[in-house]
């Protein structure tokens, strides 16, 4: 299992900078996990001349992202770097899942001896 989540806070640019003098800030939180799962059988049976070998097997993968992120811009108190500052506000979240599954089997059967 893997699992993280990131926080971001950017300030740009820096306030008073000539092609945006009122300033810009975002915020943000990422959060991913990740699980795998493995599982295996196995079977080894002899009866009497007949031999029976099986194995079955599987792997399950699941992911999920979600993201969310606010922004502020024009700042109504200079220097104030926050997004409730801001003269327009607005916001983003998105959200992700996926998977995969897979299985295999084997099966070998062995006889011995001679049929008449």
């Amino acid at each position: 299992m893997d699992f993280f989540t990131r926080k971001t806070k950017v300030i740009d640019p820096p306030q008073g900078e000539d092609w945006d003098p009122t300033g810009t800030a975002r915020e943000g939180q990422s959060q991913m996990r990740e699980v795998n799962q493995e599982w295996t059988l196995g079977f080894n049976k002899a009866f009497g001349k007949i031999g029976v070998n099986a194995f079955v097997g599987g792997n399950k993968m699941t992911r999920k992202n979600e993201d969310i992120t606010a922004n502020g811009q024009n700042f109504n108190v200079p220097y104030f770097n926050s997004i409730t500052n801001g003269k327009s506000k607005d916001w983003w979240y998105g959200y992700s899942a996926s998977g995969i599954n897979s299985y295999s089997d084997q099966l070998k059967s062995a006889m011995e001896g001679t049929f008449t």
